[in-house]
């Protein structure tokens, strides 16, 4: 039989080693993600499609859908929901990568009961806050029935609205009330990779972004966050005699969060970010400022191009000796005329001699 005392200490130890079970990430997941150990949490719009076919779920349609469930790709089955159809965030499929659009109203993700108890983390968010105040938050969790900002932990923008991105708030587990961590003010509506690292001790709380230091805090030595309620784009909490609820709408478009049971050391949570960079390169930096992946050619722009070319092989292309003003369509006709429709209401047919 256990002593009382070792019965204490192995009780802490499966405590704070719960989160650290290896999971395998699902099938459907980006192959290019670098690290898996410890991942807790995965939701990856661009593959949420994929994860829908494996599980027998109709595709989202772009721009006309909302969906009630997102799959998690982590191996941990953690899928968030949302019943509620006007709370569903909106799904976008575009040129330069699919996400969810949050209306800083009601929208919101979630799951509730999956007990985790973890003594440090790792949040990593791709997103692009378009509004501010109100505790307006990108993710969250909270212990069953208690608020996240003192029982788990809770990533947002603050209580004061600004014209920017002035402030980015961490608090949770052993670091409550508010604390801006981040250096300096940016433009809202820009994507960016949030990244927070809440390990313990002396500044053990870091804020990253886009892979750059911003501030720290401290962080009890003893405290532990609470996995059991998590949510993706709200918080819950609260500061009156209501029992602790949902708020704190994000507005705004997210489109990838990882989460690590473990304060990830500078070379993995580089790794990750890098991967993020690369994958997310056209919002991030636009459609011209994204990194080249390995083994990639850019495009090069042709020196002395011709009027118009032909990328077909046995083409040419011969300019015809005629001018005419305020074409928008020309069509072959069966009989081999050339048909030009001016958007005046002229038309022309060409012949060819």
């Amino acid at each position: 039989m256990l002593h009382r005392s070792s019965q204490r200490i192995l009780l802490g130890s499966l405590l704070f080693s719960f989160g650290s079970i290896a999971f395998a990430a699902e099938p459907w997941t980006d192959p290019h993600l670098p690290l898996t150990n410890g991942l807790v949490l995965w939701f990856d719009v661009s593959r949420q499609n994929a994860a829908r076919g494996t599980a027998g779920l109709a595709p989202l349609q772009s721009w006309n859908d909302a969906p009630d469930v997102l799959l998690d790709g982590s191996g941990q089955h953690r899928h968030l929901t949302q019943p509620v159809l006007n709370a569903r965030p909106r799904f976008r499929q575009e040129f330069n990568g699919a996400m969810l659009s949050f209306d800083g109203i009601n929208d919101f993700l979630g799951f509730n009961g999956q007990s985790s108890p973890l003594a440090e983390a790792t949040l990593v968010v791709v997103a692009a806050p378009r509004t501010n105040g109100g505790f307006r938050a990108l993710a969250s969790f909270n212990a069953a029935g208690r608020n996240d900002y003192t029982s788990g932990l809770n990533l947002d923008f603050g209580a004061a609205p600004a014209t920017t991105l002035a402030r980015v708030n961490a608090e949770g587990a052993g670091f409550n009330g508010e604390f801006n961590l981040l250096t300096t003010p940016q433009p809202l509506g820009r994507w960016h990779v949030f990244t927070l690292v809440a390990g313990r001790g002396s500044r053990g709380v870091r804020l990253f972004l886009d892979g750059q230091p911003q501030g720290a805090r401290d962080r009890d030595g003893d405290s532990v966050l609470r996995f059991d309620d998590f949510a993706l784009g709200a918080r819950r909490y609260s500061n009156t005699p209501d029992r602790p609820h949902v708020q704190g709408f994000l507005g705004g478009e997210l489109t990838e969060v990882l989460a690590f049971d473990r304060a990830l050391p500078d070379a993995e949570r580089q790794a990750v970010e890098r991967y993020l960079d690369a994958k997310y390169g056209a919002l991030l930096h636009g459609l011209g400022g994204g990194p080249v992946r390995e083994g990639a050619v850019p495009l090069v722009t042709v020196s002395n191009p011709p009027p118009v070319q032909v990328f077909v092989p046995g083409f040419s292309a011969r300019e015809l000796p005629v001018e005419l003003n305020n074409v928008n369509n020309v069509r072959y006709r069966a009989d081999g005329k050339l048909v030009a429709v001016g958007y005046d209401g002229r038309l022309w047919l060409l012949s060819d001699s």
